[in-house]
């Protein structure tokens, strides 16, 4: 009996690490597929005439979105949230670059350029949680009480449970003083 609990046990915890390697390589591949759709959305964008292929702007959201994509397996939430402490009043070239180039362009593409980037970071900040193992079971957890918590307010549970404590209680404190009464 003892080697099959050892078993099951070593079983577990392979299966445990199998499937938290799957889904971290699906994370990788669901993000670079969304970085993938804002980049393809971005060059469509200049191959219909409304940038130009050389603009600064373009090259430079482009290189950053190439990158996203080559490095994504590097990605972490602790690197992310390290780098952001790090180097919290430290603006980079690649930015001061980026909002100086911005400034050329008319309000359309300015936006459309924007909207790129305002996408691709909202893929990353997901990616980065969804990837992080303890991130996902601590918003699982959440998720299912929540769920609890509607199904119990929504079929009268919770005041069914009420009634049902408040009348226990009131029974028994009407039984304890009936009984502290007949004592007397």
């Amino acid at each position: 009996m003892k080697e099959v609990l050892i078993l099951s046990f070593i079983a577990t915890i392979v299966t445990f690490f199998a499937l938290l390697s799957a889904h971290k390589k699906f994370c990788v591949d669901e993000f670079r597929q969304r970085i993938f759709k804002v980049r393809d959305d971005l060059f469509d964008y200049a191959a219909n005439g409304n940038i130009a292929f050389d603009n600064v702007s373009y090259l430079m959201t482009r290189t950053y979105l190439n990158g996203a994509i080559r490095f994504a397996e590097r990605m972490t939430l602790v690197k992310l949230i390290v780098g952001s402490r790090l180097l919290k009043h430290h603006k980079s070239s690649f930015e001061k670059d980026l909002v100086e180039s911005l400034k050329k362009l008319n309000d359309e593409q300015r936006n459309h350029i924007q909207k790129s980037l305002s996408l691709s970071t909202d893929f990353t900040i997901m990616y980065l949680a969804k990837k992080n193992f303890i991130v996902v079971v601590t918003f699982a957890l959440f998720r299912c009480l929540g769920i609890v918590m509607k199904v119990i307010k929504s079929t009268g549970v919770q005041d069914k449970l009420t009634r049902e404590y408040q009348s226990t209680y009131t029974d028994a404190i009407y039984f304890e003083g009936a009984s502290s009464n007949t004592c007397a």
